[in-house]
């Protein structure tokens, strides 16, 4: 199989991640998305990862805070 570099500076995080975590991620138990979008809008982060403010991030990712 051939991943990205982009994949694999992921995997290298996944790989020390429960195997029961990456097990409800593939059943679709866990939206990895949608924790990716929760996480930067956390940050105040646009899609790519800039900062554009909280309140301009949430809007962005359509989260409920």
């Amino acid at each position: 199989m051939n991943i990205s570099n982009h994949e694999q500076n992921a995997l290298e995080y996944l790989q020390i991640m429960p195997s029961e975590i990456l097990s409800q991620f593939i059943k679709g138990e866990v939206d990895l998305n949608k924790l990716a979008k929760v996480e930067l809008s956390n940050r105040g982060q646009d899609t790519n990862g800039r900062w554009v403010g909280f309140k301009e991030a949430t809007k962005i990712h359509q989260v409920t805070v």
